[in-house]
């Protein structure tokens, strides 16, 4: 309803109604699409073992499989668990 609202001066309500029909479609289950939990939370420390040169990277979100990490040399990266079999290691000690 607040996407509705928001665009209703500018579509008209044929074009609305489908718009709320797409939003909250339910569709068979043959048409579903299952994504499988990763085992990873935010905030998990990781490595990854095909990129060993990336170091040690933190988990920044978990949706599903699709996971986004911080690695020190490699950045912010995006990840599929289902694909890439991440390493979950304990946190680094801060020396100081």
């Amino acid at each position: 309803a607040g996407l509705s609202r928001r665009l209703s001066g500018t579509l008209s309500h044929r074009r609305l109604q489908r718009i709320d029909r797409i939003r909250f479609a339910v569709y068979p289950e043959h048409m579903q699409k299952h994504v499988a939990a990763s085992n990873f939370a935010p905030g998990d420390w990781v490595r990854h073992p095909e990129r060993p040169e990336w170091g040690v990277g933190r988990i920044q979100t978990a949706l599903g499989a699709r996971l986004t990490a911080t690695f020190e040399n490699a950045g912010k990266q995006a990840l599929n668990a289902e694909a890439v079999h991440l390493i979950r290691i304990e946190a680094p000690r801060q020396d100081g």
